[in-house]
């Protein structure tokens, strides 16, 4: 009996500990987003992906932005996670999908994929309705980060949707159910799991699953979403926002050519990457 209330005391304190994790995650980001009210912004060609919006499209972005902004969106609690690919609890999500693997690499003439790292931590299962079909049933959402090998570190965390009842293979791997994947700035880098200034995750907002991203180069801000688009069959990015913040360290006008550079250099990476 005294190893049963034992087990069951412990049980207790992994999942408390995991929601208050949670929460102090969502806290802290709506403290960043706090920060951004009030700062002028511009919506990126990006909203070009809208498939279902039409002439409601530029009021939808702008009210899209200032609910997220305000907190006014539901953030998506994983069903599971842990920093153990392993660990048997996970690996109930994972059995579904036999061959499934966690590596990012390069791919060399459009067929051979080289350089290839493992990720290491911060595995993440979420279980929704993301591609808007509710005749397939529900998707498996697999997040990963902490990519590695013993050439070098890759700071890339990647959203890999995956679906049971799809015949489709991942590109390169071979694993049925493959729907698409995003790849995102990770919250956590380098072996020592180091936090860095960006933000990712899922929310749901009017009845639509979005995965965000959030790039922090402190005297500018880029936040994208990225959601299912059904013309095209993938994951695509929805909506993109560019924000510059004035102050001690005002912008000049090279700082201003770098960072369209850097946001054009993105959008052709993320052409690349679908």
């Amino acid at each position: 009996m005294k190893k049963v209330l034992t087990l069951l005391i412990v049980i207790v304190v992994v999942l408390v500990g995991c929601n208050q994790d949670l929460k102090a995650n969502e806290e802290e980001l709506l403290n960043f987003l706090e920060e951004l009210k009030g700062v002028e912004y511009n919506v990126s060609k990006f909203r070009m992906y809208f498939d279902r919006y039409s002439k409601r499209e530029e009021k939808f972005t702008e009210q899209f932005y200032k609910d997220f902004i305000n907190g006014d969106v539901e953030f998506i609690t994983p069903e599971y996670e842990t920093n153990n690919l392993n660990e048997s609890k996970f690996r109930k999500y994972t059995k579904k999908y036999s061959g499934l693997v966690f590596k990012i690499g390069r791919v060399l003439n459009n067929e051979t994929i080289v350089d290839i790292k493992e990720a290491h931590y911060n595995f993440k299962v979420y279980q929704i309705n993301f591609d808007d079909n509710e005749t397939n049933g529900k998707e498996e959402v697999f997040y990963s980060s902490g990519y590695w090998n013993e050439k070098g570190i890759d700071n890339d965390g990647i959203y890999e949707v995956l679906n049971d009842s799809s015949e489709q293979k991942a590109p390169y791997y071979d694993y049925k159910g493959w729907l698409g994947e995003q790849v995102v700035e990770a919250e956590y880098v380098e072996k020592e799991k180091e936090r860095t200034k960006d933000y990712n995750g899922l929310i749901k907002y009017k009845g639509r699953y979005y995965i965000y991203e959030i790039l922090n180069w402190d005297t500018r801000i880029m936040i994208s979403f990225y959601s299912w688009n059904k013309e095209l069959n993938q994951v695509t990015c929805m909506v993109n926002y560019k924000l510059s913040l004035k102050g001690e360290n005002k912008k000049s006008k090279s700082d201003e050519d770098e960072f369209v550079m850097d946001t054009e250099s993105l959008y052709e990476n993320m052409k690349e990457r679908e």
